[in-house]
């Protein structure tokens, strides 16, 4: 944490504020830097960031996980190298540089010249989320897989001359809260209409 409050304290106003835009934490009851380094570790704040982040930033922030020390310290080198050992790309291992940076933008990692900070909550979280949510570190920095098109239902039924089915949408409709039509809706869709918000007619 010590790490991170130094880093708040060293960055301009308005990057420090354009970092904490990006991030989620309770602000209740902050008063100073070293308390604002300890919302942003807390577990929830963390799991919102690390949520918000692509296979990259994952792959470089699990990698400089695994390669730092007790204290969460460890080098760009470092984290190149482990990046290749678990089987990355040469172009992932060239632009771990820029990710670490990006990740030190986001108030994740701190990181000056070649030194590379993982502060141990957010070691703490990855681990917490691996494999369940996070993919391990040598998926991660693995090239990702081709994605397969398949053939929607609309073109296996016009290949087989049946009629087009309906899409069925991924989530529960949400009941309409649009005028009604002039037949009466059935007492489910009235039921749903009663939790639509009311619009009070403006003034003619």
């Amino acid at each position: 944490m010590l790490e991170l409050a130094a880093r708040l304290r060293g960055l301009p106003r308005p990057e420090l504020a354009s970092a904490l835009q990006a991030r989620e934490f309770d602000a209740s009851g902050v008063r100073d830097l070293f308390d604002l380094a300890e919302v942003l570790l807390a577990p929830d704040s963390v799991d919102h960031a690390l949520s918000r982040l692509d296979r990259r930033h994952l792959a470089v922030l699990a990698a400089a996980s695994e390669v730092a020390d007790e204290h969460g310290d460890s080098t760009l080198e470092a984290v190149g190298g482990r990046l290749q050992e678990l089987g990355a790309t040469d172009e992932l291992a060239d632009a771990a540089p820029a990710l670490v940076d990006e990740l030190a933008a986001l108030l994740i990692v701190v990181h000056s010249d070649d030194h590379v900070h993982v502060p141990n909550a957010v070691t703490g979280r990855i681990a917490m989320h691996t494999p369940r949510d996070i993919p391990p570190a040598d998926e991660l920095a693995a090239p990702a897989p081709p994605v397969l098109v398949g053939v929607d239902d609309v073109d296996r039924s016009r290949s087989s001359g049946a009629p087009p089915r309906p899409r069925t949408p991924p989530w529960p409709r949400r009941p309409s809260c649009s005028p009604s039509s002039a037949t009466s809706p059935p007492a489910s869709s009235r039921r749903a209409a009663s939790r639509c918000p009311t619009r009070s007619a403006s003034p003619r």
